[in-house]
């Protein structure tokens, strides 16, 4: 049985069932009158490029160019959270992560790394700070860096006494972790920042 046919509902209906249906003169001239029309308004350009087809506004790149300036490219940084129940257990892992963290430099994974502990370490990590710094200002780097201080600061106009505050925390620095403010631990999170270069790892 064939298929059952409807009358057209509109007039353009009708008028494109005999264009496509019709294989006679007027198929040939509605097809080169189209071509002509092709013509006349300029073949349509094919564009395979997604970045030309970015709709983002001119205003909106200038901002993000102005924000890179300034703070640098912080679209392509990484940011890590912490959680812990404590502010003590959050130390800790602050301090885990910024091992991880300096050891991603060393393989140079990361370009560069911020994490809290660098400014506010725990028991462990102030412990290993501590060491580190003893082992780098020996008696004679101190010494050497005292007097050069004597030497540049006499002639600037510096007392003999004007570095003796300095000199003498290198003698004896301050031991002990220093405890995030509760002000800045409110809800337990502590943020780690750092641009990736290659490879991947896992942070423990």
């Amino acid at each position: 049985m064939p298929a059952a046919r409807r009358p057209a509902l509109l007039p353009v209906e009708r008028a494109l069932g005999r264009v496509t249906t019709n294989r006679g003169w007027l198929a040939a001239a509605i097809a080169a009158l189209a071509a002509a029309g092709l013509l006349a308004a300029g073949l349509p350009e094919l564009s395979v490029d997604i970045a030309r087809m970015n709709h983002v506004s001119q205003a909106t790149l200038d901002a993000e160019h102005r924000v890179q300036a300034t703070w640098g490219n912080v679209f392509q940084r990484v940011y890590v959270a912490l959680e812990a129940p404590t502010v003590e257990q959050l130390q800790r892992k602050s301090d885990r992560l910024t091992a991880f963290l300096d050891e991603q430099r060393a393989r140079g994974r990361m370009s560069s790394a911020f994490a809290p502990s660098q400014l506010l370490p725990g028991p462990e990590r102030a412990e290993e700070n501590l060491a580190a710094w003893r082992t780098f200002w020996t008696r004679e780097r101190r010494d050497a860096l005292r007097q050069a201080l004597d030497d540049a600061g006499t002639p600037l106009g510096f007392t003999a006494g004007a570095f003796a505050p300095f000199l003498a925390a290198l003698e004896r620095p301050a031991a002990g972790s220093t405890p995030i403010p509760t002000s800045s631990a409110t809800c337990s999170a502590s943020f780690a920042r750092g641009t990736a270069r290659t490879g991947s790892g896992s942070a423990p």
